[in-house]
């Protein structure tokens, strides 16, 4: 085969294929993008009673099925440009005037990164919008700049094909609830102890700080309207309130050795507990006020590695979640402006959405609005409370705690209640009582209502929100389409069992909608405090099959949501396993062999996709600027890292329904057969007969193949566009039953490239009809 292509080398001409010219590729892309529609069909009954039912495929005005290679932009949008923090000094300044312009990045740099992102085959981004960007200088209130700000960005994403979900994003409800910590805690040496061992874990907790753990997402005002006997500008704000319960028990500096040992202290290591507990009494921090650490001055968070545990631990996150979305329930006589708790908030968040909307609904290429990330829906902490306030007995809340959670996690979870002293003490009078309801929030709540709000709520309380907001955003832009997930609940803790298996179903009123969950394997740290990255070979990844994993989470939509599209709406892995510099060192092998196994996952089961993520802010040292989380696919310098695992071919668009779509990656180990050639680098795609006449579009990155590439097709004719790493197919074929074949095949040593219709590199073709082989 080498000597034949040396043969028809003299023989390469510009760009031509049977069948007559090639398209003018600007004019093709000029066409590529347009606003996406949830394919659907009537059933009609011979009784009349038709039925219209939606198809589990995304259409563009082509009539083109359209499947996305997408990215998260950017983790770093979760704070502010206006956020200021001196770790030298302890200075934390999360600004009076806050702005979000600027985020992903400046407007200057847009051409740049969005450049970044087609060359690496990125045909989609779930742009992350803040809701303090939109509203952070009060209720009714709109950043009309920051609005603007981002239509431009969705503008210039259409010059590089790029298609934009918006994504109103939040962790933990807001930046406002954090919690501060010391990620460098030394010994009496003035050395740094291990990361992960008990010394570091303990001492973490003790100034002085030089990081912090917290959320993002909701402004200032709504905390503040939420959690109203608190003082969000009190000096404490931000310091774990465990260390106020220490000063008066120092037992709990014991119970909590006992935890974050039993989560993960250096096994073997000998520690003197005492000398530790001793250490940190020793080392809390004092001041002449009376209680420096009261309810109401304090964060009850933990700078755990892991940010959301504090959505099971934290009774300041729950509170927040449960008031905005069953406020009217928990807090059933409170008032604002004549709202209800729960009105007054989502009304707000609407407005929100809909200004959003507006300033985007004729853009071609807006797939969508992602109504709220990872909402969470756990509130056994505000249960466990409510409990003991209810009959101020330690089994009644045990009882209540294991009836929601089960007898194994129930126990775990009541373990740390006790143990951490997280439950209010015991009243001493009625007066005391009173007051202890007031301090801690639940001053005229329904307590049976924080109890039951545990279960259904994805139903009860989050499919709602979708209705409200979603059908608000489709007054205004009609062809919109709403993309949902499910709620972080119970079933992430305990599977998915018939007990709790109250499904969200597709939110009625909505016309076009998207299910867009999240899935990330074992992959983050463990669950203590300042634990260091997660220690992995490339042997402990190379061989894993996630496919039945993804095929679980395409069952729940079989179950309950109407055979909607799904699109993984985040997955993506740490760059920094082992400690970044040995990552470095081996050019990420570890996470990129993590990533090929989740990208072949995917292609099995045929699901689109969005990475999580791209952050030009990553930083070796911090990673990309949010709890020390280091997913960004590009480092400080803006290189790409581990991209021979996402950079790989697919197909952005096909004019019929995909059957099947492989790429062999060089990462994948493949079983050798007898006398064939192992199909390292391959691409294969499968379709249905054709539904059009546009173009099947196929990414093809050069980074994957270097010399060019060979083509063999079962039908029709093919063009490159080598400007923009696009192969254009257009099947022959018309018959219904057609079934149209591609593969793509390097010219590795080896390779199986007999009987090829095309070999492409750069903007040369040898056409083998043209040059009679």
């Amino acid at each position: 085969m080498h000597a034949r292509f040396a043969l028809v080398g003299a023989l390469v001409i510009m760009l031509t294929a049977c069948g007559g010219d090639p398209p003018q590729h600007d004019k093709v892309w000029e066409k590529s993008l347009s606003r996406v529609r949830v394919s659907s069909y009537v059933n009609y009954s011979p009784t009349g009673q038709h039925e219209q039912h939606t198809r589990p495929h995304l259409v563009d005005k082509f009539g083109r099925y359209v499947h996305f290679h997408g990215i998260n932009l950017s983790c770093s949008t979760k704070f502010p440009v206006t956020e200021k923090f001196d770790p030298a000094t302890n200075v934390l300044e999360l600004g009076d005037e806050v702005s979000y312009i600027g985020k992903p990045f400046p407007e200057a740099e847009a051409d740049e990164h969005f450049g970044k992102l087609q060359d690496m085959g990125i045909n989609s981004i779930r742009l992350l919008v803040n809701w303090e960007g939109i509203q952070h200088a009060g209720p009714w209130t709109i950043d009309e700049e920051y609005l603007d700000y981002l239509a431009r960005l969705v503008d210039k994403a259409t010059e590089y094909g790029i298609y934009v979900l918006l994504d109103m994003h939040q962790d933990l409800f807001s930046r406002h609830l954090f919690v501060r910590y010391n990620k460098d805690p030394l010994d009496p040496e003035g050395k740094p102890y291990p990361p992960g061992s008990l010394e570091a874990m303990a001492f973490s907790i003790l100034p002085p700080y030089n990081d912090w753990s917290r959320g993002d997402g909701a402004p200032k005002w709504v905390v503040q309207t939420i959690l109203e006997e608190k003082n969000l500008d009190s000096p404490w704000w931000g310091y774990p309130r465990i260390l106020g319960q220490a000063t008066k028990d120092f037992s709990v500096v014991g119970n909590l050795l006992a935890l974050l040992e039993s989560f993960g202290g250096d096994e073997g290591m000998a520690v003197d507990q005492q000398a530790i507990i001793e250490a940190v009494v020793n080392g809390l921090p004092v001041s002449p006020a009376e209680d420096q650490f009261h309810m109401t001055e304090t964060s009850d968070m933990m700078p755990w590695s892991m940010w959301g545990v504090n959505t099971v631990t934290s009774l300041d996150v729950q509170r927040c979640f449960a008031s905005f979305f069953a406020g009217h329930k928990i807090y059933p006589n409170r008032r604002i402006e004549g709202m209800t708790l729960t009105d007054y908030l989502q009304e707000n968040y609407k407005l929100a959405f809909v200004e959003l909307a507006k300033r985007v609904k004729d853009k071609p290429n807006v797939i969508g609005y992602d109504i709220m990330n990872e909402p969470m829906t756990f509130f056994i902490v505000m249960a466990a409370v409510a409990a003991f306030f209810e009959t101020e007995t330690l089994e009644t809340v045990e009882t209540v705690v294991k009836s929601i959670a089960g007898d194994v996690l129930g126990q775990q979870v009541f373990d740390i209640l006790v143990g951490l002293s997280i439950l209010p003490p015991i009243p001493q009078s009625e007066e005391h009582r009173a007051q202890l309801k007031k301090d801690w929030g639940f001053e005229g709540a329904d307590l049976m209502a924080m109890i039951e709000i545990n279960i259904g709520f994805d139903r009860d309380y989050l499919q709602p929100l979708h209705e409200r907001v979603g059908q608000a955003i489709q007054e205004v832009d009609p062809d919109a389409i709403i993309w949902f997930e499910s709620g972080a609940s119970l079933n992430s803790f305990l599977g998915e069992s018939p007990q709790w298996n109250m499904y969200m179903t597709r939110p009625n009123g909505i016309k076009q909608a998207v299910y867009a969950p999240h899935w990330y394997p074992d992959i983050y740290p463990f669950i203590g405090i300042n634990q260091g990255p997660r220690t992995f070979d490339v042997d402990q990844w190379q061989y894993q099959d996630f496919t039945d994993e993804l095929e679980a989470v395409l069952h729940k939509v079989e179950l309950s949501m109407s055979n909607v599209p799904v699109v993984l709406g985040e997955f993506g892995t740490y760059y920094n396993f082992n400690g970044i510099e040995t990552s470095r060192e081996n050019d990420y092998q570890v996470s990129a062999h993590i990533l090929d196994n989740y990208y072949r996952a995917l292609e099995n089961v045929g699901m689109s996709h969005m990475q999580w993520c791209y952050s030009p802010e990553n930083d070796y040292e911090y990673g990309d600027g949010w709890d020390l989380e280091d997913f960004s696919i590009i480092d400080p310098d803006w290189n790409p890292r581990g991209h021979y695992a996402f950079v790989r071919p697919y197909a952005r668009a096909t004019s019929g329904r995909k059957l099947e779509s492989r790429f062999y990656s060089p990462y994948e180990y493949l079983e050798p057969e007898k006398g064939k050639p192992v199909p390292t680098s391959q691409f294969t795609l499968k379709m249905a007969s054709k539904e059009t006449n546009a173009a099947t579009e196929i990414f093809v990155p050069r980074l994957q193949y270097p010399d060019g590439f060979y083509v063999w097709v079962s039908d029709g004719v093919c063009y490159y566009d080598d400007s923009r790493q696009l192969l254009l197919w257009y099947p022959s074929r018309d018959e219904p039953d057609a079934v149209h074949d591609l593969k793509l095949i390097s010219p590795l040593i080896g390779a199986d490239v007999h009987d090829w219709d095309y070999f492409f590199k750069a903007d040369k073709v040898i056409d083998k009809v043209e040059v009679g082989q």
